[in-house]
């Protein structure tokens, strides 16, 4: 026996779907709900500044250094910091920023009867991936940062110092056009480790970070640029 439905069931049957297309949209919308809560609990953005102290120096490769020279010049850094915040652990961001990076030696210029210090300042441009985890009740942030950044330098100059002079030290400019005298372009990688403490508003900043460059400064010679860095910040979530 073949059953023909009559308008009633048809009725019925479309009730059932609407009851469950009804139920589905609860769901996606229950769904989305809760999605926007959870991330509402995490900061978006983290915006910030930080400067401080730069000891910087320069990889000879196999050139070797006479035993106790010093290497390093003291330097100063500034930074502007700029996160988006992918989840409770996970920051991509920028740090643009000034750094002053150089070495007490400069490969190939030898003269004993001076002391020649090679200075180099940079604008660049890191991009970073930032990780990050909360201890004491939220309170402070541990950090750890590794990255891949480019500089480019706005000045060069080499700060000469006569042995036995009263005089002070010459700055002779290197003319960054000249791409036999110097590489205006460096490329190379960050890392570093701090912590974030709350405080007022925001969270103070304490970082180390270090700096590995992989262009020789100076064409023809090894001299890429190693530093290290010691800053203060303070960072603001958004």
């Amino acid at each position: 026996m073949k059953l023909i439905p009559t308008n009633r069931s048809r009725a019925g049957s479309s009730n059932k779907l609407q009851i469950k297309l009804k139920m589905k949209i609860h769901q996606i919308v229950s769904s989305i709900i809760l999605l926007f809560i959870s991330t509402m609990g995490v900061a978006q953005f983290s915006v910030g500044l930080k400067a401080g102290y730069t000891k910087a120096w320069e990889d000879y490769g196999d050139v070797q250094v006479p035993d106790g020279a010093n290497i390093h010049v003291n330097r100063i850094n500034i930074s502007a910091l700029g996160y988006y915040t992918v989840n409770n652990y996970l920051q991509v961001g920028v740090e643009p920023g000034y750094v002053q990076r150089g070495a007490a030696c400069e490969p190939g210029f030898v003269d004993f009867n001076q002391d020649t210090k090679l200075m180099l300042n940079y604008i660049e441009l890191p991009l970073m991936a930032r990780g990050r985890v909360s201890v004491l009740g939220n309170k402070v942030d541990v950090i750890g940062k590794f990255g891949f950044g480019t500089a480019l330098a706005v000045k060069a100059y080499r700060e000469i110092e006569i042995f036995g002079s009263d005089e002070p030290a010459v700055l002779e400019p290197i003319n960054l056009s000249d791409r036999n005298a110097a590489n205006r372009w460096d490329h190379g990688i960050h890392g570093g480790l701090g912590v974030a403490v709350k405080l007022g508003l925001g969270k103070l900043l304490l970082e180390s970070d270090y700096y590995h460059g992989f262009i020789d400064t100076v064409p023809q010679n090894a001299s890429q640029n190693r530093s290290i860095d010691l800053s203060v910040g303070y960072v603001i979530e958004l």
